[in-house]
Parts: C-alpha cells; structure tokens; sequence
C-alpha cells in the first residue's frame, strides 16, 4: 500500500507563499525590487495554494469562491502598494471571478440569464474605467478595463453561444459597439480596440453564416461585396493618407475593413469552388494562390495597400490548402512567401504574411507527418535559418524578431508532444529552461532589447506553466515552489546587479493595509483545512472499492478516480444539488458504491456527498496525490460527517 499525501502537501503550497511575504519584508528598505518581485510572486503562488487547498478536502463550491479568496487580499494590499505587476494580477482575476459567476461548473444559467449577466459584467468593468479615467489612474489599465467592456457582450454576441436569445444578444453589442465608438472617439487607442472587436465580430457573423449557407449565389454576393469594399477602402486609404496625422484613427478603421474584407472575400472563393468541386478544391487554390502571388509580384506600381489586400487574400487560401496540399504544390508556394514578405513596406503586413505562412506550413507538415514532435523540428529548423538570415543585416531585423519569435514559440510544445514522462520528457524540459536562460543571459549583455522582452516572457510563461504541471503531478510539492521561488530571486538579483531596469525605487512601504492581507491570506488557507480536519476527525474509516463507475476514470490515469457517476440520470435531480452515494457492504469488508439519494437519511450510513453537474452526472472530487504506481483496486476513505471525504490510503490490483 502506498500512502497519499493531503494536507502537508496543501500546507507546503501555503507555507511558501508566506516565506514570499517574509521575504517582501526584510529586503523592502534595502532591496525594493526583490521585495516588489517577492511580493508578487507570494501572491501568484496565493492562487494554486487556495486551489489545492479546495481539490484536496472538494468542498464541491463553485470556483467563483476560490477566485474571491484569491482577489480579496490582492485587493487589500493594491489599494496601497502600487505594483503595477500586482494591478495587473487584480485585473485577471477580477475578470476570472466574473466569468465564473456567469458560467458556473455545477449548472448552467438560462440563455436570458448568461446574457443579462454578459452585460453586467461589461457594465461593471465600464463602472471601473470611467472611474480609472477620472483618478487618472495607469493607462495600460485604463485599456485593459476597456478591453473587458467587449470581451464579456462579444462573447455572447457571438453566433450560437446563447441560441435562445442570439438577435437579442447580437442587438445589445452592436449597440455597445455604437456607444464605444461615440464615446471614445478622442480616445486613439480605445477607438482602435473598438475597430478591432468590431471587425472580429462582422467577420465571424459573416463566416459562421457562410458556413450555414449551401447555394452558390449566395457565396457569389459576399465575395462581390467584399471585395467591392476592399476596394473602396483602399482608395479611402490613399485619399486620406495625404492628410497628415489628423486621420489616423480613420485610417486605421479603414485598414480594419480591408482586412476583414480580404479574410471575407477569401472564405467566400474557397466555399464557391468547395461547394461546386470540392474534388478539384486544391488545384484549383494553387492556380488561383499561384495568379495572386504573381499578379502582385510582376505589377510593381500596384498601390500598396491594394496589394496587401490582395495578399492576404492569397495568404487565406494558402491557409485553406495546406490541409490538403501535395509536396510539389506547397513547397513552392511557400518559397514563394519569401518574396511576397519582402514586398511590403510596413511591419503589420510582414507579421501576417509570416504567421500565416507559418501556420500553413506547420499544418501542411502535421497532416504529412502525423508526428508533432518532427512537425516541431522541422518547423523549428526553418525558422532558424530564417532568423540566422536575418540576425546580421539591420534592414532585416523584423526577419530575425519573426524567425526568433516562432522558434521559441515551437520549442515550447516539445514537452507536451512526449505522452510519458520518462527521459525524453525530462530533457525536453531541461533543455529549453536552460536554453531561455542561456538567451536571457546573452541578450542582457548584448543589451537586445527586444529579443530580450520575447525570451523573458516565455521564460515567465514556462515557469508558471511547468510549475502547475509539476504541482499535481511528478514533483512534490515543496521542491517545485522551492524551484519557482528560486528562479524569481536569482533573476531580480541578476537583473538588479545588471541595472537593466528601472531600480531607482522608493524603498517598499507595505504598511497596515498590506499586513493585514498577509493576515487575511493565512486565514483563508487555514479555515477550510481546518474546519474539513474538524469534521472529518468525527467521522469513520472505510475501503471503498473502485470500479468504472464512468469514462473519467480511465482517462484519470487508473487514479482512485470515482468523481463521475453516469447514473443519476435515472433520478433526474436539478443540477447543482447535493445528493449523496449508497454504499454497500461486500464479502470482503469493503464497500461498493450502490446508487444515488437526494438526502442523507435516505442513503443511510456509510454514504458519500456528491454534486450533480451540467451534465446530470455526479461529481465526488474524489482522486489521489500523487499519482499512483499502478492500478488501484481500492481506496481508505475518511468520510465526515457532512459525507465528504478524503483519501488516506490505496490498494492495488495485483
């Protein structure tokens, strides 16, 4: 039998946290940038912690409840230490409270429900930016509470999101939209996000009603009409152009509709010929990508911004074609791609055609290979080339950013391509942190800037991601933080020592209000572990044998997994509910799970607390830490009062 760790492990993650408040306190006078970093990391490791904290004694709450414990001492300590990483930090997870508001993991609201809730939530978020506007708070967050205003109509705006309510949902955006565009019409930057947003919503609606539509006119119409105002736009452009910086943000709406025009035009050509001859579908996208790459190749006084319509015209069914592109069509097109890059001027077109490129060539090579770990080498290898081309001439440094940016992005999936974590895995892993490293170290002393801002990013971003990873699954838990945490002083010291930041910082002054959110943080830790210890000292011991109750169990790994029931259909209860599990006694002192009750008297004693999901099945949050050796055959539940248990112990089949 092998033991399962529950509350050290949980207690381990806390512990950690507070070590990073610890820390933010003995280096704020003398150290104000380690104690800000520190500070910041003690509250993203707040996160896991409360998460892990609520998986291991599954209070089976809603996960609104783990996002408010996380933002309530984030909240605490902003109002009076202004770290903009820590703002940040408030933002997200605000936004992530919301969004698990309305769309809740244990039932699902009605149509009219999610969307009144859609639009509450934009309104709060406008509440908070109009206030942000009149204290003249950060800019960068000003645009991020604007940006919230149109995720959460957006999202509902969207085409079978909320069918039952979708022209209303779709009328109350476009009057959102309408609004915005009034509002921030002064306002440059948010005027650009508006365009966006409103250009991504006409062209999903555009797309998503192609593909409802199977008559060959129809798609003849769209085509025409996008085209048609590519073509009025582009002559806007160039009218407008000669203006001076006065028309700059009609200038970027119009380059907005060339954009969705072309995208429009292009799905509208593909859907034509697939409907009509879809046999014919990839030959005649080569001929018709081989005509437009020429066509703006060979007409050099073409005007520029026609041109790059045209070209992502082209690109998209470059796009389209890769899925089912023969070797001697797809190679050649995508040399091909090198010339058209090099024919712009500007770096949004450059940026495009390369990630589009890109995209197509990785797709092409997936369906070729069907082995994603050679799709990444072999699309990692090109990149390669491609930046080492573009490394040394300053003409092309847009080149070497682009093949730099790809290559890291690709490498970065090489982990998740190996199903087991043996020594490829584990190699994979070490060998693209040290080779962030190794970046980071060369372009700090080459003083690169912006390869230096991409690679730390990814760095960033590939730390936080393995140390999830490895939280719940092959490290212990206190090795993994003690691994993060590491990582966070080593890079402020490096950084501090190598004065590439801004480091002439007031000495950190945390103050009563940022003491009492450490305060707070340890409370809210402590009171759901102890509380659950409580309860659960009072309850009773029992073997509980684990069958398939449900798919999740062999897709959990043959963990002690019995979190599924697929039979509480039978009983039809309202979803959200609590219900509890019969055991039954087997010849061999153990227990069997029977059925499912709506109350506990009714299930008798031993019995299980369970939640009906969406689904109308029975969630019991029941699983193991760590992972086990083998397949387990029985799990030693200690069940509370309340009937909510917690593994101790496992037996394995032998």
């Amino acid at each position: 039998m092998a033991s399962v760790w529950t509350f050290p492990a949980g207690w381990c993650d806390s512990q950690f946290s507070l070590l990073f408040f610890l820390l933010t306190y003995f280096c704020r006078k003398n150290y104000p940038f380690i104690a800000r970093l520190s500070f910041f990391a003690g509250f993203v490791c707040l996160g896991p912690a409360i998460a892990l904290v609520g998986t291991i004694y599954h209070s089976q709450g809603e996960s609104w409840w783990l996002f408010f414990f996380w933002l309530l001492p984030v909240l605490m300590v902003t109002l009076q230490v202004k770290i903009r990483p820590l703002l940040v930090l408030r933002f997200l997870v605000f936004q992530a409270l919301l969004w698990s508001i309305i769309f809740p993991v244990y039932f699902s609201w009605p149509d009219m429900g999610t969307l009144i809730g859609l639009l509450a939530a934009s309104g709060i978020n406008a509440c908070i930016y109009w206030w942000s506007i009149k204290k003249g708070k950060d800019t960068l967050l000003q645009l991020a509470w604007f940006t919230a205003i149109h995720v959460f109509p957006f999202y509902g705006a969207l085409r079978y999101v909320l069918p039952d309510v979708e022209v209303l949902a779709g009328t109350a955006y476009l009057v959102i939209l309408a609004a915005s565009f009034y509002a921030v019409r002064h306002k440059p930057a948010a005027l650009k996000i508006t365009i966006v947003f409103a250009g991504f919503y006409v062209f999903q609606f555009l797309f998503i009603t192609m593909m409802d539509i199977y008559s060959e006119f129809v798609f003849v119409l769209i085509f025409l009409f996008a085209a048609g105002a590519v073509y009025a736009s582009v002559k806007l452009i160039t009218s407008f152009s000669k203006r001076g910086r006065g028309m700059q943000s009609k200038l970027f709406l119009l380059h907005s509709v060339t954009l969705v025009g072309a995208l429009t035009a292009a799905g509208a050509y593909s859907g034509f010929f697939g409907l009509i001859l879809w046999g014919e579908l990839p030959s005649i996208l080569f001929i018709t990508i081989v005509f437009v790459f020429g066509f703006v190749l060979l007409r050099k006084e073409l005007d520029a911004f026609l041109s790059q319509s045209i070209v992502f015209f082209g690109m998209i069914q470059l796009m389209v074609l890769s899925f089912d592109a023969a070797a001697w069509q797809m190679l050649p097109l995508i040399v091909a791609t090198g010339f058209i890059w090099m024919r712009g001027g500007n770096s949004f077109y450059r940026i495009v055609v390369y990630t589009l490129a890109n995209t197509a060539f990785v797709t092409w090579l997936y369906l070729l290979f069907e082995n994603m770990e050679a799709v990444i080498w072999t699309a990692a290898g090109l990149n390669i080339v491609i930046a080492a081309v573009g490394y040394r001439p300053l003409s092309n440094r847009i080149l070497y950013l682009l093949g730099y940016l790809f290559t890291i992005l690709l490498l970065f999936q090489l982990p998740y391509t190996v199903t087991n974590a043996g020594p490829l895995y584990w190699s994979y892993l070490a060998g693209y942190f040290l080779l962030l490293t190794g970046l980071l170290y060369l372009q700090v002393r080459q003083k690169d800037r912006s390869a230096l801002a991409i690679t730390a990013v990814l760095w960033f971003i590939f730390l936080f991601t393995q140390y999830i990873d490895l939280l719940w699954e092959h490290v212990h838990l206190a090795f993994t933080l003690f691994l993060l945490g590491t990582g966070f002083l080593l890079t402020a010291y490096t950084l501090e020592k190598k004065k590439q930041l801004r480091l002439e910082e007031a000495p950190l002054r945390t103050g009563k209000m940022a003491a009492a959110a450490v305060v707070l943080t340890i409370v809210i830790l402590l009171i759901p572990a102890v509380q659950r210890e409580a309860v659960l000292s009072s309850g009773e011991t029992i073997w509980l044998e684990v069958d398939d109750y449900g798919p999740g169990y062999k897709d959990a790994g043959n963990q002690a997994y019995i979190n599924i029931y697929d039979g509480t259909y039978e009983e039809n209860f309202p979803a959200g509910s609590y219900v509890y599990a019969r055991l039954e006694e087997t010849e061999n002192a153990s227990y069997r799970l029977l059925d499912i009750k709506a109350d506990k008297e009714e299930a008798g004693s031993p019995s299980l607390r369970g939640r009906v999901n969406a689904w109308n099945g029975t969630e019991f949050g029941i699983d193991s830490y760590p992972a086990p050796e083998g397949e387990i055959s029985h799990v030693l539940l200690r069940i509370g009062t309340d009937g909510v248990a917690v593994i101790e112990d496992v037996r394995y089949r032998q």
